[in-house]
């Protein structure tokens, strides 16, 4: 069948669908759906403590066994410079 391949198989997928992590746009409630219809849910942790991630984590656990994709960047929010916007 088309879905199976490498990856669908290994995550537990049944269908190769991957829910971007788009920052705070993306909700624990949001990411059980895709994971529970089959794909692969995914929660953004812009700005988030760790405190914060794993309670976004639990609420997701708690609403689906499925996979999830966790976005966590390690690097500072991007900000504008005033030397940026001046160019």
């Amino acid at each position: 069948m088309w879905p199976a391949n490498a990856l669908t198989q290994r995550l537990g997928l049944k269908w190769p669908v991957i829910q971007a992590p788009m920052g705070s746009m993306s909700t624990p409630a949001l990411a059980a759906a895709v994971s529970n219809a089959g794909g692969l849910g995914g929660l953004g942790m812009w700005g988030l403590t760790a405190d914060e991630a794993g309670r976004r984590i639990a609420g997701f656990r708690q609403m689906s066994g499925g996979s999830l994709n966790v976005n966590y960047p390690m690097w500072p929010e991007p900000r504008a410079t005033a030397e940026m916007a001046e160019a």
